[in-house]
Formats: C-alpha cells, sequence, structure tokens
C-alpha cells in the first residue's frame, strides 16, 4: 500500500533511473519524485472512464510545478481529459470537481508538512477523498505499470505536460463562499462585532480569507503574510497528539499566532493568568 493516512506524502527528492525506484524511494525512504507521480496519473486513469475530465488543484510549494507536470502526463497516458486549476485550497478543489464535472480531483500537497514535502490527496466525483480500497487498487496498479517492460521516450512526453484546459479554482472557490455567506446572511442576524486573527499558513486563502470576513463586518487580520515559505511557524505538525505546552512555554515560541496574540498585550496577559495547558 502506496497511500498513508491520508494520500501519499513526503519529501520531494530528483527522479531515479526507473519506476521501481521511484517506489522503493516512497516505501524505504518516504520520498516522493516526479516519476512517481507520472506512475500515480497513469494508475488513477485507469480506475475511470476514457476521456474522463480531472482536475488537478496545488499550493504552492516550491517543486509542485514538476509534479504536477508529471501527473498530466500520467493522466494523458491514460486517455484523460486534464484540467489545471491552479494553486488553491483543497475545499477549493472540492468545488471545482463539481463545478467541471470531473470524475477525479488530484490535490498537490502536503497539508501541514513542511515546504520540502508534497504529495497527492484524491478525490472522488462528487468530492469525497478516496477510501481504502480504491488506493488498494491504485496501489496495485503502479507496481504493475512499473513492472511492464516499455519504453518511453521523454521527449514524446513534453506535449503532454500541458492541460487540455484550464479552470480558476481559487476565484470559483470565494464567489462560492460569498454566495453561502448570503444565504447564511438571510438565516441570522448580523455578527456581533469583533476582532479575530487568521492564520492561514500563507496558503492560497492567505490572499484574499480576510478581505471576505471584513466584508461582513468581522474586523480580521491575516497573520502568516510576513511568513518566509507556506507553513512557517504555523505551529501545525510540530507537537505530537499526547504534548502539551504551558502558556510560558507557548509564548517563547516563535509561532505567529502566538507572537499576534502577545502583542495584544491584553489578550495575552488574560491567558496567562489562567496557567492552563494548550493541549494539541
Amino acid at each position: 500500500m502506496l497511500f498513508g493516512t491520508d494520500g501519499i506524502r513526503g519529501e520531494v527528492a530528483d527522479s531515479p533511473e526507473s519506476d521501481e525506484e521511484a517506489i522503493s524511494q516512497l516505501l524505504d525512504d518516504r520520498t516522493i519524485s516526479a516519476r512517481l507521480m507520472r506512475l500515480v496519473g497513469e494508475a488513477l486513469s485507469r480506475t475511470v472512464e476514457v476521456g474522463s475530465n480531472v482536475i488537478i488543484g496545488w499550493d504552492n510549494r516550491p517543486r509542485n510545478s514538476e509534479l504536477v507536470e508529471s501527473l498530466t502526463v500520467g493522466l494523458h497516458l491514460g486517455g484523460c481529459k486534464v484540467i489545471h486549476g491552479g494553486i488553491c485550497a483543497t475545499p477549493g478543489l472540492h468545488n471545482a470537481i463539481l463545478e467541471t464535472g470531473s470524475a477525479l480531483g488530484c490535490m498537490v500537497t502536503a497539508s501541514h508538512n513542511p515546504v520540502s514535502d508534497s504529495g497527492i490527496k484524491v478525490f472522488d466525483s462528487t468530492g469525497f477523498k478516496t477510501y481504502p480500497e480504491l488506493e488498494l487498487e491504485v496501489s496495485e496498479l503502479i507496481t504493475q505499470l512499473a513492472a511492464e517492460e516499455r519504453e518511453v521516450d521523454l521527449s514524446d512526453l513534453i506535449p503532454l505536460r500541458m492541460p487540455d484546459s484550464v479552470f480558476d479554482a481559487d476565484s470559483a472557490h470565494q464567489n462560492l463562499l460569498q454566495i453561502r455567506m448570503a444565504e447564511f446572511s438571510e438565516m441570522f442576524a448580523i455578527p456581533v462585532q469583533m476582532k479575530i486573527l487568521v492564520d492561514s499558513s500563507k496558503g492560497a486563502a492567505s490572499e484574499w480569507l480576510v478581505g471576505l470576513l471584513n466584508e461582513l463586518g468581522i474586523e480580521a487580520k491575516e497573520v502568516s503574510r510576513q511568513a518566509n515559505a507556506l507553513n512557517e511557524n504555523c505551529g501545525a505538525g510540530e507537537l505530537n497528539p499526547t504534548d502539551s505546552w504551558t502558556w510560558n512555554e507557548a509564548a517563547k515560541h516563535e509561532h505567529f499566532l502566538i507572537k499576534s496574540l502577545e502583542r495584544r498585550s491584553n489578550l495575552w496577559k488574560g491567558l496567562m493568568q489562567e496557567k492552563s495547558l494548550v493541549q494539541h
């Protein structure tokens, strides 16, 4: 089984000489490569009908462009029509799957992992994550493809890197949220005036989420824009499930949200006085 609890992910490495090595890199070292992503695309294409739409979204990790290109090649080799959804949040890909009538959606990301990692999450035509049985089938197909004797001329693959069409998944996501919030505003009272801090981990939503909240009358500030890279000091993945912090320990950490709270000293002092634990 090549899939973990939430898709395939690992540190991005250069592609090896063979498909078998690409699989071994994942199993032995938890590293992924463009070559592995092409195999994933080919395997996924065999789980849907020839000519089916498959949409790909991704986040802004430094090596995602090469992974997206190789995934596109693999899907094309299997006869799929590939749509590039661009950089978007994962929920934005769910919406894009439905709007484009795609048979599958592929999100190239590693969630909260460091930017040196990446991976893929796969969603079905209704936007739900793949189930273990399909993940096992795809894993077996990848192994079978790697074992096949076939000549692949890399120069022939270059045109296959380009999508058949593009769809702005991020803008569609924003439009959907505006529609939903308009519906909710008709059902509920106007939000009480409040000030909130938002940590989008310098992901896609960091560019627009606080603007949407401000339009709704909620004063919001995005704290992750000062980060040098995606997920830097976001706090995710730094604690094990049984770990805990005291507020004093948390205050010493470079977590952007904590530092922003610290600057709003009255709130921070109130939390410190409670002498509580921050439980992950």
